[in-house]
């Protein structure tokens, strides 16, 4: 489902559409740009590039394109090890900006960011 991004999103989002052409042992499988995080579904074949290299290198793209650094230092990765498993991911990846509104970090334009005591979060 398309999404309206901000000029640094589509950065992200261009960023990442350019990883098979940086590293031809990695497949985009599945991504999603969010206001606060991304989410990638990265298959690497015998390439010899670890997940490591890849978002360090997505990572220095994106921040040298918006000239200061806007990411955390550290990432969550996982090794998807089943076709279930890939599935409830790629569907999580998919379905995750309908979500979005449920998020603690998400703020409405019009009201402001979210109090967490009040929203039970």
């Amino acid at each position: 489902m398309p999404h309206l991004l901000t000029p640094w999103g589509a950065m992200v989002d261009r960023a990442i559409r350019e990883i098979p052409s940086h590293y031809p042992g990695v497949q985009l499988e599945q991504y999603v740009v969010m206001p606060n995080h991304i989410h990638l579904l990265l298959l690497l074949t015998n390439s010899g590039v670890s997940v490591s290299q890849v978002v360090q290198q997505l990572k220095r793209t994106v921040s040298k394109q918006i000239g200061k650094q806007v990411w955390q230092k550290s990432f969550h990765d996982r090794v998807v090890r089943n076709g279930a498993e890939y599935q409830k991911i790629w569907a999580y990846i998919d379905t995750n900006v309908l979500r979005w509104d449920r998020d603690c970090f998400y703020q409405d334009e019009r009201s402001g960011p979210r109090d967490l005591d009040a929203a039970g979060g």
